[in-house]
């Protein structure tokens, strides 16, 4: 039997000697019987980094600082990785690792100031999609603090990402209208017009927040600029019940600065495609799938969605519902593919309003992306079904509506099956 402590003794006496390999291969013989001795571990870890295995010696150092944050130790974790930063300054996982440490300890400065090490460092390099991710991370890190959304949303649309890059403006301009800044919020939105003024959509889901947060002029203003960029949006005037002067007496604003803005929202407190798909009018009508209904519902109303796609599909109507197409689903933007499934894809959206709905990020890209259908088509290509009596943005009382109080779901997929005769 090993005896530890004549072992470590003698390990020691071989340290002092500068017999670095004798003494590992003691130390390995304690690990072996003992692999997870932090002790062990760190004296090991320290031997590799003098005899210049850097990389091995990190990694022993990381699997320290990870016991130890298992183990209820943070601050010591916090040390140990801090060691593998000085030893090796060019391992930027350590970073990000470190950033993690403090964010689930809850230090926030700490935690911001290691995350913005590593975006500053991935946008020297030009690494779009790693300096997003951190900035994700930035935002989860200050969900108040709007300036990160800027940064996405720049980053998104150099990226090519629009759909993303509106999801961002829609929420910078949410955070203005939650302070009570509503033009800062119309702002926001027109800036967002800049590449999504084909989304109607968006333009009518703008201008009802507006609208409802009793911003008016801002809200006409808006409508007025998005009127000018595309003709089209003039129609949702009367879906809005907003009057907007003439557009061809309007010049085009000047994109404002939205870190401005939200610099000067942080400074006032207290110490949801939706952009258009590219255009694929020269793509073959084969290449892309119909169905003749696309179900938009929250998950926590998805037995009654599963029960109307099953009896949908069995009178052999095509449905998209989003457990049918699992394999086709897997991997994709699916912000830009289900915006064009609701979009463009079916011949009718159902859609099943309830309060889960109006509050899920999903459902409102869904919803958005159906109404700038219904817009520019000018029919009811949304079928709304509700369950309960939530208000949803854009869908005025003076829309059709079932109830699902008043009709059970073999009668809804008999309707459905009458519209779509009628429609062909």
């Amino acid at each position: 039997m090993i005896n530890r402590e004549a072992t470590i003794e003698s390990a020691d006496q071989l340290v002092a000697r500068g017999k670095f390999e004798a003494a590992l291969a003691e130390y390995r013989q304690l690990l072996a019987r003992n692999p997870n001795d932090p002790l062990l571990l760190n004296r090991v870890g320290d031997l590799y980094a003098r005899l210049g295995r850097i990389s091995e010696a990190s990694d022993l150092f990381l699997q320290i600082a990870d016991r130890y944050e298992k183990a209820g130790l943070p601050t010591k974790a916090v040390a140990i990785t801090k060691k593998v930063i000085k030893l090796d300054p060019g391992r930027l996982e350590t970073y990000e690792g470190l950033a993690a440490l403090y964010h689930r300890q809850g230090l926030v400065n700490e935690a911001r100031t290691q995350y913005q090490v590593i975006a500053d460092f991935y946008h020297k390099h030009e690494n779009l999609t790693s300096e997003i991710a951190i900035y994700r991370k930035l935002a989860e890190l200050e969900p108040e603090n709007p300036s990160y959304h800027v940064c996405l949303a720049e980053r998104y649309r150099q990226q090519g990402a629009l759909t993303n890059a509106l999801i961002e403006y829609c929420t910078i301009a949410e955070m203005m209208l939650s302070h009570r800044r509503p033009e800062d919020a119309a702002d926001v939105y027109k800036a967002a017009l800049m590449f999504a003024s084909e989304n109607l959509g968006f333009i009518t889901d703008a201008s009802l927040k507006l609208k409802g947060a009793g911003a008016i002029a801002a809200a006409e203003t808006f409508l007025a600029e998005a009127i000018k960029h595309n003709p089209k949006a003039k129609r949702i005037s009367v879906v809005v019940g907003l009057k907007v002067e003439n557009p061809e007496d309007r010049v085009p604003e000047a994109v404002p600065d939205l870190l401005e803005a939200a610099t000067a929202l942080l400074l006032s407190q207290p110490t949801d495609e939706i952009a258009a798909e590219p255009s694929r009018a020269n793509e073959p009508a084969a290449s892309i799938p119909h169905y003749d209904v696309a179900i938009s519902f929250a998950g926590e109303d998805r037995a009654i969605a599963e029960e109307l796609a099953a009896k949908l599909k069995a009178r052999n109507i095509a449905v998209f519902y989003d457990r049918y197409f699992k394999a086709d689903l897997w991997g994709k933007d699916l912000s830009a593919h289900l915006t064009d499934v609701y979009g463009r894809r079916a011949k009718y959206c159902l859609l099943l309003i309830s309060q889960h709905y109006a509050t899920k990020g999903w459902t409102n890209l869904e919803r958005r992306a159906a109404q700038a259908r219904a817009l520019e088509e000018n029919r009811e290509y949304i079928l709304p079904i509700r369950l309960d009596a939530t208000s949803i943005p854009g869908m005025t009382s003076n829309i059709g509506y079932l109830d699902i109080k008043e009709n059970d779901i073999e009668s809804i997929v008999r309707l459905v099956q009458e519209k779509l005769v009628n429609l062909k």
